[in-house]
């Protein structure tokens, strides 16, 4: 196998969907997280800090998401990404 890739047990990792899908790939070695292991990968806490800024209420489109996304991305410093580690 040349391929690896890990996960960290979220349910939405892990549901049978997305199992079966790895099991189909014999090339992928899939390396498992301990059960509510550590979150080594700091870009979660990233995304949860723009998506708290993201206002509640009111339907909004795929478009305005985007660009949302795009105009919160721009300006998150690095001061705030290395804290997010």
């Amino acid at each position: 196998m040349d391929k690896h890739t890990a996960w960290d047990n979220s349910p939405i990792h892990t549901t049978g969907i997305i199992r079966r899908w790895f099991d189909k790939q014999p090339d992928i070695q899939l390396l498992e997280w301990l059960s509510k292991g550590c979150d080594l990968n700091p870009i979660g806490n990233v995304w949860g800090a723009i998506v708290r800024s993201w206002e509640t209420g009111g339907d909004r489109t795929p478009q305005q998401l985007l660009q949302y996304m795009k105009d919160e991305w721009q300006p998150f410093s690095q001061i705030s990404a290395t804290n997010s580690v």
